[in-house]
Order: C-alpha cells, then sequence, then structure tokens
C-alpha cells in the first residue's frame, strides 16, 4: 500500500461516498470515472510510438515495457544470477543491449 495513490487508500473512520463525475456532455460514462480517479503524468517523448491506433495492443504493451527498462534481457538475467555470461551472442561484444551491438550498428541501414 506504500505506492497506493493516496486517493485510493482507505480512510478509516470516515463513511464512504459516491460521486458521480460526468464528462463535457454532462454524461456519466465509465471513461468519466476513470479519468476521474487516475493520476496523469507528464507525456514521454516516445508514446506516440508505442500508442498508437494501427498498432497491435500486444506489441505495443511489449514496446512499453522494453521501453521502461522491464524485458528480461541478457544483462538484467546476469543481475538475477539466472545466467553467468553477458557477452552479444551476436558480436561477442561485452554488452546484450541491441542499441549498442556493433553487429547492430552495422545492419541497421539496411533495413531503414
Amino acid at each position: 500500500m506504500a505506492n497506493t495513490d493516496p486517493v485510493l487508500v482507505p480512510r478509516v473512520g470516515i463513511e464512504d461516498k459516491v460521486v458521480w463525475t460526468l464528462n463535457a456532455n454532462g454524461c456519466y460514462t465509465a471513461k468519466s470515472a476513470w479519468m476521474a480517479f487516475r493520476s496523469r503524468a507528464l507525456e514521454v517523448s516516445w508514446c506516440h510510438m508505442v500508442w498508437h491506433q494501427h498498432h497491435v495492443p500486444r506489441w505495443s504493451f511489449f514496446h512499453l515495457v522494453s521501453m521502461m527498462g522491464g524485458l528480461a534481457t541478457k544483462d538484467r538475467l546476469v543481475g538475477w544470477r539466472v545466467l553467468t555470461n553477458s557477452s552479444c551472442v551476436l558480436c561477442n561484444g561485452a554488452r546484450n543491449l541491441i542499441l549498442i551491438c556493433s553487429l547492430h550498428v552495422l545492419l541497421l541501414p539496411q533495413f531503414g
């Protein structure tokens, strides 16, 4: 509960109340309820690259996780002591990050 938004934490001794938050048209919708209690953060520069109307949601989520550094890359698996060798399998480089792989730098212009 330490990371829970204070709006969502139950308060002991205070009676619950129902609040109907309406949208701009004066109607109550699931979206208006969501917008009422969600916390908004600053928009990151890459959000349109991830959440695009023509992207498949499954791949958008995968892309989001990768942008946030949440994929179980070889570097992270070494940090968790699941693996012991973090060298790149493509170029035998010291790091396994695709963006700094020397082979990636050579191949990217061919596809892009």
